[in-house]
């Protein structure tokens, strides 16, 4: 990720938030996109898949 720029010396910014965690939509995109039960994710989790 970039740095804050321009670096201004009386105002230098910085960076608030990063977004979201990696992974943290997975399951509502899992659900929401591609009709995936929750008993589906869960044996994909268990699995390693995700």
């Amino acid at each position: 990720m970039p740095n804050v720029f321009p670096k201004l010396s009386s105002t230098p910014g910085n960076v608030r938030w990063t977004g979201p965690e990696l992974g943290s939509h997975t399951d509502e995109v899992l659900a929401d996109m591609l009709g995936y039960d929750a008993a589906k994710i869960a044996t994909l989790k268990n699995a390693g898949v995700i």
